[in-house]
C-alpha cells in the first residue's frame, strides 16, 4: 500500500510576495522527465533565466539539454508570464501563465515551441485556488483544467493539473499542460535562484505523475497497464468525457481493447497519463 506522509521537514515555504515572482534572471528550475517507453531511463533537466543586457526586465531561457541554444525570452506583466521565442518565424509574444485567475475563470496559454516542436495553445479553466496548499510546500495552488470545445458548442473539460503560483506547473516551466501523452510526462523537482532554493518538491504531493506509478504502452490497439500497484482502481476516459472501462489491477498486467482511434485519458489511482492511439 502507498502510504502519504506530510512530513514537516520535507516543506520548504518561502513567504509569497504575489506576482510572477520568480520569472527573474537567476532563477533556476530542476525538473525530472519521464518517456514514453517504460523501458528508457528517467533523466533531469533544468531551465534557466540568464540576464538580458539588451533589455534587463526580459531575461533569456535556456535548458541543459542544449545550453548553447537559447529558447525564449521571458517577461512579466503584473501575474502574468509572457514568452516571445528566439530563432524562429512565431516570435511573437505569447501568455505562458496568468496567476491571477480566480476560481471561474478561462485563460488561454501557449507552449513554448523546442527542438522540432511547434508552439500549441490550449484553453484552460481555472476550477480553484488554494492560498496554502500543504502539499506544495504551502505554496498558493491553482487547480487548472484542459477545456476543449463539445460538438454542441459548450466548454467540456478533460484533466486537470496544478500550477504554483510564482513558480510555474507542477510538471516544469515550460510544461504549463495537464497531463503528458503516450505515458511520458515530467515533473518539477525544485526552484532556485542564484543558488538558494525556494522550492523543492514535497514527496507527499498526490497530484504529481511519479514515474513507479504505472506504465502504459498501446499494442494494435490495445492498452497495456502495468507495473501498477495491485487493487487500483483503472479508469480509460476518452476526448469526450465517455468512460470506457473501469477496473481493478491485479499481479498481472492490465489490457484493454480499442476500437476507435483517438486521445485517452488512462487513470490508476490517483495518477493520470494522457496516450495517442492511432
Amino acid at each position: 500500500m502507498r502510504k502519504k506522509l506530510f512530513l514537516a521537514a520535507s516543506l520548504i515555504v518561502i513567504p509569497f510576495i504575489g506576482h510572477a515572482q520568480w520569472f527573474t534572471a537567476g532563477t533556476c528550475w530542476i525538473q525530472e522527465n519521464i518517456p514514453c517507453d517504460p523501458n528508457e531511463e528517467v533523466t533531469t533537466s533544468s531551465y534557466y533565466l540568464v540576464e538580458n543586457l539588451e533589455k534587463p526586465d526580459e531575461p533569456i531561457l535556456y535548458n541543459s539539454f542544449r545550453p548553447e541554444t537559447p529558447i525564449a525570452k521571458i517577461k512579466t506583466e503584473g501575474d502574468k508570464v509572457l514568452f516571445s521565442s528566439i530563432g524562429r518565424e512565431d516570435s511573437g509574444w505569447y501568455l505562458l501563465y496568468d496567476f491571477g485567475l480566480q476560481p471561474g475563470d478561462y485563460c488561454t496559454v501557449n507552449s513554448i515551441p523546442e527542438g522540432g516542436n511547434k508552439r500549441t495553445e490550449r484553453m484552460y479553466y481555472c476550477e480553484e485556488v488554494d492560498e496554502s496548499n500543504l502539499a506544495f510546500g504551502g505554496w498558493p495552488t491553482m487547480k487548472m483544467w484542459d477545456v476543449y470545445t463539445g460538438d454542441d458548442g459548450n466548454p467540456e473539460f478533460f484533466d486537470y493539473g496544478i500550477w504554483i503560483k510564482g513558480i510555474g506547473s507542477e510538471k516544469g516551466v515550460c510544461d504549463n499542460y495537464t497531463i503528458g501523452y503516450d505515458g511520458g510526462g515530467s515533473k518539477l523537482l525544485e526552484v532556485s535562484h542564484n543558488g538558494e532554493i525556494v522550492y523543492k518538491e514535497n514527496p507527499a504531493a498526490i497530484s504529481s505523475t511519479k514515474a513507479d506509478d504505472f506504465n502504459v504502452r498501446i499494442e494494435d490497439r490495445k492498452i497495456i497497464i502495468n507495473s501498477a500497484i495491485p487493487g487500483s482502481l483503472v479508469e480509460i476516459v476518452s476526448i469526450d468525457g465517455s468512460n470506457l472501462f473501469q477496473g481493478l489491477t491485479g499481479p498481472e498486467q492490465v489490457i484493454i481493447d480499442i476500437t476507435d482511434a483517438g486521445i485517452y485519458v488512462v487513470k490508476v489511482g490517483l495518477s493520470s497519463k494522457k496516450i495517442v492511439v492511432n
